[in-house]
């Protein structure tokens, strides 16, 4: 345990000092001849990135009414948003996500290779929102874009191929999909992070991360709160292999939730009969999963799928894996990790 907080706290003070590094601040309102009006609603997009392609820091102003954004918006190696105070709230009707980092890619099939990757991105303060009222599912919100290119995105922030990412004093509202979804970061940092009324996962960590930090993560959300899920259904995660170091402090799920603080999805390890010595046999039946090359994980209940009848057993559901023993039926392994 004090040997991973102690390659936290290094990662994170490394971190640190590249975040105070960044000097050329601006407020959003010195773009508001940019704002246009849709709707009887003030629509900041074209503002808000105008700022951040110009500028290190941008500041959000408090004030009483939201500012919508009506498309995705694009945040660049060393950027800080500080937005304590403000309401930023997606448009109703838009189904593509709020924001990402700008060199996002696909690594559904491989690692990413070849793309350059964004460094040091920080977001302090705020209050993030959809407009929606309940979970709208896989392709229906949150998309990379309208084309649906990143076929496993489904969130409101979008960061992978990156590294030193830090959240902290954020609040996430109304999400239909993800609040947040992260894959292969190298330095991931969430640090007082609230959610009101979010419907899916809170914090969705894929694959490829490296020195993670969950620390003081509370509220409402639809499914986990924090999802380590090395190993995803290509519907919701564009990033495959080992999350290594990292640390979950001051987890708290309210009440209202009905799912878990802390999911931990590593995989599965595909086992041929002769390792088993004989006893079950095992089917592979994952035609939605990609083949990762570089796939570090273990068997566990995190595994295997939930049997909800016995036609489910005999048939086994679409796109999971089936473990069967001599009768047919299911085979639990050891205990979640």
């Amino acid at each position: 345990m004090k040997h991973i907080e102690h390659k936290l706290n290094a990662a994170k003070s490394r971190a640190d000092e590249r975040i105070a590094a960044l000097h050329d601040r601006v407020s959003l309102d010195e773009y508001r001849a940019l704002v246009k009006t849709s709707d009887g609603r003030e629509v900041w997009s074209d503002a808000l990135q105008r700022a951040l392609d110009e500028h290190q820091v941008v500041a959000i102003p408090a004030r009483g009414e939201p500012y919508f954004i009506d498309r995705q918006i694009v945040i660049g190696s060393d950027r800080r948003i500080e937005a304590d105070g403000a309401t930023i709230r997606v448009t109703p009707g838009c189904r593509v996500l709020m924001l990402r980092n700008r060199s996002c890619a696909d690594g559904t099939h491989a690692p990413i290779r070849g793309v350059k990757r964004d460094a040091n991105i920080s977001i302090r303060g705020g209050r993030w929102e959809e407009s929606r009222s309940e979970r709208a599912g896989y392709g229906k919100s949150g998309m990379f874009d309208e084309a649906r290119s990143l076929f496993g995105v489904s969130t409101l922030f979008l960061f992978n191929n990156m590294d030193d990412l830090s959240l902290e004093d954020v609040t996430f509202a109304h999400t239909g999909g993800f609040a947040v979804q992260i894959g292969d970061v190298k330095g991931a940092f969430f640090e007082r992070i609230r959610f009101d009324s979010c419907y899916a996962d809170g914090l969705h960590i894929n694959g490829n991360t490296e020195n993670l930090l969950c620390r003081d993560v509370k509220g409402e959300v639809g499914d986990d709160l924090v999802a380590l899920n090395a190993y995803d259904w290509q519907n919701s995660s564009v990033n495959f292999g080992p999350i290594k170091t990292a640390l979950c402090q001051g987890l708290e799920l309210a009440e209202s939730s009905r799912y878990k603080a802390l999911r931990i999805e590593p995989g599965a390890v595909f086992l041929r009969r002769r390792q088993l010595g004989g006893l079950f046999d095992f089917q592979r039946r994952i035609p939605r999963r990609p083949r990762h090359p570089h796939l570090q994980a273990v068997l566990s209940d995190a595994a295997l799928p939930a049997w909800r009848s016995a036609r489910a057993r005999r048939r086994g559901q679409r796109g999971q894996p089936v473990f069967r023993g001599r009768r047919g039926g299911p085979v639990r392994t050891h205990r979640p990790l």
